[in-house]
């Protein structure tokens, strides 16, 4: 929630965490050789919200390799990267902050 309008965000994914400056934030996922795995992209449409979740766990055993596959008890970092054109820094691009999930049976 609280996107810019109609604007692309795409859900970026890890099973490692990292703080680092990128574009206007911090980028959190990924870090430690981990990759950082590009799930899904929504419209924010005129609401500003992007819903993300359902089929997840599908996307990443049909679309990444085995390294990216998401397991019973795994836990992943999840965070959204999306379009800004007037954020504070006027790089045109921003990030949401980071959720922790663990997948459970």
């Amino acid at each position: 929630t609280e996107l810019p309008p109609s604007t692309f965000a795409m859900l970026l994914g890890s099973r490692a965490q990292r703080n680092i400056p990128f574009r206007d934030g911090r980028l959190c996922v990924g870090g430690s050789g981990k990759r950082i795995w590009r799930f899904q992209l929504r419209n924010s449409r005129q609401y500003g919200a992007a819903v993300f979740g359902d089929g997840l766990v599908a996307r990443s055993l049909t679309f990444f390799s085995a390294t990216g596959h998401i397991g019973t008890g795994d836990t992943w970092y999840f965070q959204t990267f999306y379009r800004d054109a007037f954020g504070p820094c006027a790089t045109g691009g921003n990030l949401t902050n980071n959720v922790e999930i663990t997948f459970t049976p």
